[in-house]
């Protein structure tokens, strides 16, 4: 998505080939990736010789919710959360109140950026189309959480 945020900004489509190129991962794996994201209505493609995909809309309309959700599927970090009724015990698990707020917790944070802000936060440092991005680092005003190394 974030090639696809360049080219698009520049009003040209690009091709998974070429994505798949820069990003260093599969073309069949992108391939299923591009059509989940058409399906969602976060691309559109532009079949023939300089067709390719572009994004359906600008950039800071698209929520990385939209995107993971696109990929994955609903964010639930165990089936309860989505489902209750995929576990018996759903009703008085001591553990479920917790799995709900973490997941909601990662949901909020992913509504929280657009995809404009990854491409914001490539330019500001240093990054050239056709690089990898090794992390895409902490929101503005935020400060990165402490790693312990131990």
């Amino acid at each position: 998505m974030l090639e696809l945020s360049h080219a698009s900004a520049e009003g040209v489509p690009v091709s998974m080939g070429v994505v798949a190129t820069r990003a260093g991962l599969s073309r069949p794996y992108l391939d299923q990736l591009a059509m989940a994201m058409r399906n969602a209505a976060l691309v559109r493609g532009r079949s023939g010789r300089n067709g390719g995909y572009m994004l359906a809309r600008p950039a800071d309309k698209i929520l990385l919710l939209e995107i993971v959700e696109a990929a994955i599927g609903v964010v639930s970090i165990t089936d309860c959360v989505y489902d209750q009724s995929a576990c018996t015990r759903s009703e008085f698990c001591a553990c479920r109140g917790v799995w709900l707020r973490i997941n909601d917790r990662i949901r909020g944070v992913l509504e929280e950026y657009t995809l404009a802000d990854l491409v914001r936060h490539e330019t500001s440092h240093g990054w050239r189309p056709g690089e990898l991005v090794s992390s895409i680092g902490v929101a503005p005003g935020r400060t990165a959480p402490a790693v312990s190394r131990s």
